[in-house]
């Protein structure tokens, strides 16, 4: 239950992750994953999500906080939940303030980074940006120009009470605030 709420939390606006205190990186590689590109249906911070645990902190750096064996966050501004069966590879990763790499997003949008603006995707005639989401899913999932994945339940949005939108596509969370983007959630 504990780790269900804490996921709750970090994926629609919670600051569980910003409670940590986050050292200075120290470790090369962890330093170079900050930069890494966010992959969809891939990975981040430099590993993916057939990397296995042990091998992800030699990346990543040792956690600067967790919750048991299952969610670990990391200096780099990821949190990653990991699958605890063998193999322990990441079900899902999180991607949060301080984290500099970014996702590359269809055209006129073209890359973002945490805390980039996204507010041309929100206007008066289209508040949850149902077009820019549309965009998003043919852009990673491909289909046809046409294919209306709200439409289709196969992508959803939704605005939360405390003002957060949500653009879910079936391997991808985008929290925004106020046209920013906040949150990212990487799903296996």
């Amino acid at each position: 239950m504990m780790i269900r709420l804490t996921l709750s939390l970090l994926m629609f606006g919670g600051t569980v992750a910003n409670a940590v205190d986050v050292p200075t990186i120290k470790n090369a590689a962890a330093a170079q994953s900050t930069a890494e590109p966010i992959l969809y249906k891939v990975g981040a911070g430099g590993i993916t999500f057939m990397t296995p645990k042990a091998d992800a902190e030699l990346v990543l750096g040792s956690p600067v906080g967790d919750t048991g064996k299952v969610v670990s966050y990391y200096k780099n501004g990821m949190w990653v939940v990991w699958n605890d069966e063998d193999p322990n590879v990441a079900y899902s990763m999180g991607i949060e303030s301080g984290y500099g790499g970014e996702l590359a997003l269809p055209a006129p949008y073209n890359a973002v980074r945490i805390g980039g603006l996204l507010k041309a995707a929100f206007t008066e005639m289209d508040p949850l940006a149902l077009t820019f989401l549309r965009e998003i899913y043919r852009f990673y999932e491909g289909g046809a120009p046409d294919y209306d994945c709200v439409g289709e339940n196969t992508c959803m949005a939704r605005r939360t009470p405390d003002g957060y939108n949500v653009l879910a596509t079936p391997k991808m969370n985008l929290i925004i605030k106020d046209g920013v983007l906040f949150r990212i959630v990487l799903k296996s």
